[in-house]
């Protein structure tokens, strides 16, 4: 994406992410990378692993907007029915 040139470093750019996926979501990106590319740790992951708490989950992405995505179970009966038209005969 970017290159190393002092142009792009002094712009703050020499950290990027390329996607394995076709399309470029922020919420791919795990907690301890994103402190990385946002320099808030100097280190990567993979150099030095960042402690994790027991009561973390394991990082998923935001699936919203895809066949992912969580629906609810609806049990209650809709308040709006659709309107059906009765074609009447004509004579």
């Amino acid at each position: 994406m970017f290159d190393t040139d002092l142009q792009f470093v002094s712009l703050g750019r020499d950290r990027w992410v390329d996607y394995a996926q076709h399309y470029g979501d922020a919420s791919q990106i795990p907690p301890e990378w994103h402190n990385w590319i946002h320099k808030i740790v100097d280190t990567a992951p993979t150099v030095v692993p960042l402690p994790r708490p027991k009561y973390v989950i394991q990082h998923t992405e935001n699936f919203t907007g895809t066949r992912k995505a969580y629906r609810p179970y609806n049990t209650t009966a809709p308040k709006i029915t659709a309107w059906e038209p009765k074609p009447f005969k004509r004579v």
